[in-house]
């Protein structure tokens, strides 16, 4: 498990229920032109958060345990999605929200629901009022008062009924 974050293009504005909806469908695979507007800051904002800790891929085999990415980041001209392990959350996520700020990025906060944007106080979702999430397995919009399952080794979220399909038979019970 990890403690993602995500820095969203600031070209056009975004509420909280529309960044959770874009890195909801972001992390799901989507392609980010249809979501997103190309902003060249992000190049920037990855420039700068990678000299202050290199990706996994950009550091010595012997140095990777010290890495507090745990996996590469998932990058567009849109957006950056970045997973910090949970033990580096607490010293990594304000210096990254802070510089994706100072380059005038947005940033979503899935584990909160917050939104964070240049010049405002902190968004949350308000829950209630959201836009759908999508199951990973039928790509159908989940209402947000249905149950949902999300799986260690599995990417994604799933109606139960989705789950349960998958289910091996005779594991039901």
């Amino acid at each position: 498990m990890s403690f993602d974050l995500a820095v969203l293009s600031a070209r056009q504005p975004l509420d909280p229920e529309r960044a959770a909806e874009t890195y909801a469908r972001l992390a799901q695979g989507e392609a980010w032109d249809g979501l997103l507007r190309s902003d060249p800051r992000i190049d920037d904002f990855v420039r700068e958060i990678t000299r202050w800790w290199p990706q996994p891929d950009d550091v010595p085999v012997d140095e990777v345990q010290q890495c507090p990415w745990t996996i590469g980041f998932d990058v567009s001209p849109a957006h950056v999605i970045s997973a910090i392990a949970w033990s580096r959350a607490d010293d990594v996520a304000p210096v990254y929200i802070e510089s994706a700020l100072r380059h005038g990025l947005n940033v979503f906060d899935p584990q909160a629901g917050v939104l964070h944007s240049p010049g405002m106080a902190p968004r949350p979702v308000t829950h209630g009022e959201t836009r759908p999430r999508f199951c990973s397995r039928c790509g159908q919009p989940i209402p947000p008062d249905a149950l949902t399952a999300e799986l260690p080794g599995r990417t994604g979220i799933f109606h139960m009924g989705c789950l349960l399909a998958d289910w091996p038979a005779g594991q039901k019970n």
